[in-house]
């Protein structure tokens, strides 16, 4: 975009604060300064990049100072001159002279009119940056920090005003970019992070502080706090993205990693599945996504399976038995089974993908579990027990796909387990009703008897296969009968 020699996008909407000579002739000034900042609205600039936007950005300034230029032109200069100065303080190797520079321009524009707040600001959460110096001096200070000799009593007073500051996004910048501030200044970080914590309103600008909690947890006990108080104040909500759900991971992954008694209790305050089952499927994602399930560290995993256990029993206690409950459901039984029912199935896919399952699935030829995915099976199997009780076939088809890539390893096991989960959840869900199951199951049956046929000697298995095979050919499966047939002539 730099030397393109094209207004900068939306720059028509401007054309009217461009009504005398002065405001024209400054203009040409204006463009290549908002072209920088567009074309690395994303990345980091080369030092040459800054270097030649530097020139520019003086040129700008120096313009501004010696012209009478108006309020409208001059706010557009103020917002590509913040703009251009937060992407340089993006390197870390910036020559003195930009240093110098960039820290007066950014202590300038603090207190800049720009942006103001809007009344949809919350709605439009922090996808949505409003334009104007302050959302860029935010950033900028923060970045700026990093670099040696730049700290001063300014620059903290700047943060600590604009942590405050009425438009959200701004304050969400601060509360976000606080970690950069751990070296030069950690016991004022601390003190803003807990600040924030305690009295802001923003749902956005509390995940912000989680999320620089959790970044800080080099210092377990200051971080948990932080967390503990946000967790006290936020509401409950199913959005995707809140504090409430960036509590609940950043508590279930404190526990799990360190093993800290106060994230465990934390943890267990937040296990609300009133709200709470969309941020619990989080959390089992983090979980599982940072190796904990199949770890070789003993108190990691242990902790992570004894999260999946507490979870898959409150799942299941939401649930209940639902041939207790009445022909008419009331709303409040019908949110309940179905948050209950959401939490079961994201610990089922959580175990099925921690498994290899699904890895093995991706190849021509599958690929043998490791010791840790059959480790797994061993330490999960009464838990996929209870999680194949529930009706609902998603569940049991992420259950028996996981049990049949351990079969191989462990033949009687899966066999039996399989035989469980699918007279139980699998049936009273309709589970054999579907073609991928038949298909699914009757390949797990063709293994069995092709490799290891020994088992069936035990007459618990030849009944569990027995068993499993009677409820596809009730309903009505070709394949099942010929299965079931030709196991009868093997066995006659």
């Amino acid at each position: 975009m730099i030397g393109a020699g094209e207004p900068y996008p939306g720059a028509e909407r401007n054309e009217g604060a461009l009504h005398n000579d002065v405001d024209r002739a400054i203009w040409p000034l204006v463009e290549p300064v908002k072209q920088f900042t567009d074309s690395h609205l994303n990345d980091v600039p080369s030092l040459e990049a800054v270097e030649h936007s530097l020139s520019e950005v003086l040129g700008l300034r120096e313009a501004l100072n010696t012209r009478d230029v108006s309020p409208e032109s001059r706010e557009l200069a103020d917002t590509a001159v913040a703009g251009a100065v937060e992407r340089w303080t993006r390197r870390t190797d910036l020559p003195a002279e930009a240093l110098t520079f960039a820290s007066t321009v950014l202590l300038d524009l603090r207190s800049h009119p720009l942006p103001t707040p809007t009344a949809d600001e919350e709605t439009d959460g922090i996808t949505f940056i409003p334009s104007g110096p302050r959302s860029d001096v935010a950033r900028g200070l923060l970045q700026l920090v990093r670099h040696p000799g730049t700290y001063q009593p300014q620059i903290l007073a700047a943060i600590q005003a604009l942590a405050d500051d009425p438009v959200m996004w701004v304050r969400y910048s601060i509360a976000r970019g606080l970690p950069l501030l751990r070296q030069a200044d950690p016991d004022s970080m601390w003190t803003l992070l807990r600040r924030i914590a305690d009295h802001d309103t923003s749902d956005h600008v509390l995940y912000g502080a989680v999320r620089s909690a959790w970044a800080l947890r080099d210092d377990l006990g200051q971080a948990v706090d932080v967390i503990s108080d946000v967790a006290a104040r936020v509401t409950p909500t199913e959005q995707r993205g809140s504090a409430f759900e960036a509590c609940t991971e950043a508590a279930g992954l404190l526990w799990v990693l360190n093993g800290h008694p106060a994230a465990h209790a934390l943890l267990e305050r937040l296990t609300d599945l009133q709200y709470g089952a969309d941020a619990l499927a989080a959390l089992l994602h983090e979980i599982r996504s940072a190796g904990t399930l199949t770890t070789d560290d003993d108190a990691i995993r242990g902790r992570a399976v004894d999260l999946c256990q507490l979870l898959t029993n409150v799942g299941a206690a939401a649930v209940g038995d639902l041939n207790a409950i009445g022909p008419h459901l009331t709303e409040e039984e019908k949110n309940r089974i179905s948050t209950g029912i959401k939490l079961l199935d994201a610990v089922a896919a959580q175990l099925y993908y921690a498994s290899g399952a699904f890895d093995a699935s991706q190849g021509p030829d599958g690929t043998a579990p490791t010791p840790a995915q059959v480790r797994l099976f061993d330490e999960t199997s009464q838990m996929v027990v209870q999680l194949g009780s529930a009706p609902v076939a998603q569940i049991t088809h992420h259950l028996i796909e996981m049990l049949g890539h351990t079969l191989d390893e462990r033949p009687k096991a899966t066999l039996l387990t399989v035989r469980d989960i699918i007279l139980t959840g699998g049936q009273a869900g309709g589970y054999q009703e579907d073609k991928l199951a038949l298909d699914t199951t009757a390949s797990l049956v063709r293994r069995i008897l092709a490799d290891h046929r020994g088992i069936l000697q035990a007459p618990e298995c030849l009944t569990a296969l027995r068993e499993i095979l009677d409820i596809f050919v009730d309903a009505g499966w070709p394949d099942a009968h010929r299965l079931a047939f030709g196991l009868e002539h093997i066995f006659r």
